[in-house]
């Protein structure tokens, strides 16, 4: 070689892991990646063995296997090139959303754990408490039967009316609601990732939620 140099690359025959600071030095500060900020996407462990209240136990054990098809989601979220695989994926968020949509239990659950993990307070008037947990609650879980004082029209709508309706236009129907006119989602690899992460986000704030309570009762 002319220049008396030449590049060997070695690979190993056994995995092995690189810490923190070592992957920001050597690979992001070169490619010049810091300047982006990294959402880091985890499935939030679910913890039942030491909770002995049926209702949060039910409640994490129901969160536990609509988590387990978010996970296949995101498997097969790293192979997706297709509309079709990104229709796959998504379809998997609608399965997954379906059982939370408006579940009055979990939605009475949720209250129970912002009340008494003390997420609201009250010094004046007691009632608040409750009240100020449930409009919560079902900013979370939807509540489609709740109106309010003169607010005819006023519902508390939750992300899972959201994701699950989302899901369904882009992952499952193939007619428009108003007139039933046929059309075909054609969903990119940005729209599989925002519901997917949506519904990781959302089921991940359950799980640590009803955590607490349980470790708390």
């Amino acid at each position: 070689l002319e220049s008396g140099f030449c590049s060997i690359s070695i690979l190993p025959d056994e995995g092995f892991e690189i810490s923190r600071e070592y992957f920001v030095k050597q690979v992001l500060e070169p490619v010049d990646m810091l300047r982006r900020v990294f959402l880091e996407v985890v499935l939030e462990p679910v913890e039942t063995l030491d909770i002995n209240d049926a209702d949060i136990r039910w409640g994490l054990q129901l969160l536990f296997q609509q988590q387990q098809i978010l996970k296949e989601a995101l498997n097969r979220l790293a192979t997706a090139r297709t509309a079709s695989d990104y229709m796959d994926i998504i379809s998997h968020v609608r399965r997954a959303i379906e059982p939370l949509r408006a579940n009055d239990r979990l939605r009475s659950l949720l209250a129970r754990a912002i009340k008494e993990l003390n997420l609201v307070r009250s010094d004046v008037e007691p009632d608040a408490i409750n009240e100020a947990s449930d409009e919560i609650a079902s900013t979370i879980i939807s509540n489609l039967q709740e109106r309010r004082g003169n607010f005819a029209n006023y519902r508390l709508i939750g992300p899972d009316i959201a994701l699950f309706n989302f899901s369904s236009r882009m992952g499952a129907h193939t007619t428009t609601l108003r007139r039933n006119l046929p059309f075909t989602p054609r969903p990119q690899r940005r729209e599989a990732e925002y519901a997917l992460y949506m519904a990781i986000i959302c089921v991940n704030y359950l799980i640590r939620l009803l955590n607490a309570l349980g470790l708390r009762t």
